[in-house]
């Protein structure tokens, strides 16, 4: 299993050289549009990031990241993916899976920016013992 992710973690860090240092995953600009609706994410199961609508882009990320580095799990690899979007906004997704927490199984966090300004986040959940541990919630986990 350590192979394996030891592999998995060299070859993300090689694809990420020409763009970020080699200790950090790069954010790419993509046009299109977004496949999450920020219904689906609360701001308030968030609340723990250190998120602030108004925050630049640039602080957002940076909390973002201090969030998912500290409190993963060991050996765990977020992932990061940004957009540009067709309206003129930015998008970034954070994602964990398999956390090693007796009650939150993944965790995905969406901060949406217009004019390099954060206008909207939340986070999402699946958890272990939901009735269905494989649905995405914005609910705390029982």
């Amino acid at each position: 299993m350590r192979l394996v992710a030891s592999i998995s973690l060299a070859i993300m860090l090689a694809a990420c050289q020409d763009s970020a240092p080699s200790n950090d995953i790069a954010i790419k600009d993509v046009s299109t549009t977004s496949l999450h609706d920020m219904v689906n994410f609360s701001q308030e199961l968030a609340g723990h990031v250190g998120l602030e609508i108004g925050f630049d882009r640039d602080s957002a990320e940076a909390e973002i990241r201090g969030y998912f580095g500290t409190t993963a799990s060991t050996g765990q690899i977020p992932i990061f993916q940004s957009k540009k979007l067709e309206d003129g906004t930015f998008e970034i997704v954070a994602t964990r899976n398999g956390l090693r927490d007796d009650s939150v199984k993944n965790e995905q966090l969406i901060a949406r920016f217009s004019n390099n300004i954060l206008t909207d986040y939340g986070m999402r959940v699946k958890c272990y013992r939901a009735a269905d541990p494989e649905a995405w919630i914005k609910e705390s986990c029982p």
